[in-house]
């Protein structure tokens, strides 16, 4: 069954994965109310095991990836 969650998780895979990933997940570390910009901020921790016995072929992608700028307008 496709989930909020999966597809999020999905697209933290696609955004920040490794080639040698073997599992991933994500959880909510904190949530706060910014009131100066009226906006809930919420922290998440994606966490993925990769399989050690592969070299990364791939870098993994500094700060902000293409799924980021997305998300909040910026390029």
């Amino acid at each position: 069954m496709i989930t909020t969650s999966n597809q999020l998780l999905a697209a933290l895979d696609a955004e920040f994965g490794f080639p040698n990933q073997t599992d991933s997940t994500f959880k909510k570390v904190k949530q706060i109310y910014d009131n100066k910009k009226n906006q809930h901020v919420i922290w998440i921790a994606y966490t993925v095991t990769v399989n050690p016995g592969q070299q990364r072929t791939e870098s993994v992608k500094p700060q902000y990836g293409k799924l980021f700028r997305e998300l909040t307008g910026q390029d």
